[in-house]
């Protein structure tokens, strides 16, 4: 028998095992004092994503030990210093938030905002949501309140000063503070909702491009426009393009023998660009003097429900110089907008659409 052993034995201390040991002893009855002692070494949290989880556990392995007595005066004390040891950004974001002195409230609200689960994506993604409950004059802070179920925020600008401790003690904030994570997220925010102005800071060479226009351009009596070729380098810097041209002709013409329906249709497009003058015959005697011959080939493309064959002139096939039509051009300003920016514009208005 060892039991005269056993009664020499220290007795371990309640305070012993550290806040994370807690759960091995939920059956162990604790004084007030032991618990606040375990309140003391719990460890506080700033907002940091990572060490969220540490501190909820922590802290509802101590709220374990006080169960059925939490809105006690001894349960409210517990739960104000649990509440103390949440500090910096985490402490302003409650605050802003009005969070109650309830821990499933403070809980709520801190997996909300920093819970390492929810990444930025998903932060992005949810602020996509945000215009929609949010009306024009909440978008000056310190005239009216701010609300987002994202964060579930509440900036009130007419209290400049916060209790935010059990001391009583004030923090002065300014009027338009604001945390800066939060700042950086509203701001990124706008930016995808804002749209992107059609005018884009011309170059020089399209600038000297728009000036050759405006200079070299004619009325034609039909009402078409005439206008020199924009060169930027001389015509001299073309080499021979000829050889070139004829193997891809001949090539071209290969293709089309075998489907004769795409020939037909190559053939109408070539007749149809002819009678409108967009191009004309160049008579023997002068083919000689001509500077650059122009490639061309036929895209096809069945799905197309407007135009399914498209001839393309290549104006980039380059000479013996190493130099294409298209190198000696200037390229003027792009005049359309691009889609994008369309579609975004188009958002910006409302838009009203009636049967009739």
């Amino acid at each position: 028998m060892d039991s005269g052993n056993d009664s020499a034995r220290p007795t371990p201390s309640p305070l012993a095992p550290t806040v994370s040991g807690l759960s091995s002893l939920i059956s162990t009855t604790f004084k007030p004092k032991d618990i606040m002692a375990f309140v003391e070494h719990l460890p506080t949290f700033d907002g940091t994503p990572r060490q969220l989880d540490r501190f909820i556990t922590s802290v509802e392995e101590i709220l374990m030990l006080i169960r059925g007595a939490d809105q006690t005066p001894y349960g409210l004390l517990t739960l104000r210093t649990i509440r103390n040891k949440i500090i910096d950004r985490a402490d302003e974001a409650l605050e802003l938030a009005n969070t109650p002195l309830v821990w499933d409230e403070i809980k709520s609200n801190l997996i909300r905002l920093y819970s390492s689960k929810k990444s930025e994506a998903n932060l992005l993604s949810e602020l996509n949501t945000f215009s929609d409950n949010l009306t024009l004059g909440q978008l000056f802070f310190g005239i009216s309140k701010v609300r987002s179920q994202l964060f579930s925020i509440l900036k009130n600008s007419e209290h400049n000063n916060t209790v935010v401790d059990a001391k009583g003690l004030q923090r002065a904030r300014k009027e338009n503070s604001i945390d800066v994570e939060l700042d950086s997220l509203l701001q990124r925010f706008w930016e995808v909702e804002n749209c992107p102005g059609p005018i884009v800071q011309a170059t020089k060479e399209e600038l000297d491009c728009e000036a050759h226009f405006v200079k070299n351009y004619t009325r034609l009596p039909a009402g078409d426009y005439s206008v020199r070729l924009p060169l930027k380098l001389h015509l001299d810097s073309l080499g021979d393009s000829y050889p070139q041209a004829l193997q891809r002709f001949l090539s071209l013409e290969r293709k089309l023998t075998k489907h004769p329906g795409l020939r037909v249709k190559y053939a109408a497009f070539m007749k149809e660009y002819h009678d409108l003058g967009h191009m004309s015959p160049v008579p023997a005697s002068e083919v000689s003097s001509c500077r650059y011959f122009l490639p061309h080939h036929c895209v096809m493309k069945e799905d197309s429900t407007t135009t399914k064959l498209r001839v393309v002139f290549d104006g980039s096939a380059t000479t013996s110089t190493g130099y294409s039509l298209n190198d000696v051009l200037m390229a003027g300003p792009v005049i359309q907008p691009k889609l994008f920016h369309i579609l975004i514009r188009f958002r910006s208005h409302p838009v009203y659409r009636r049967h009739m």
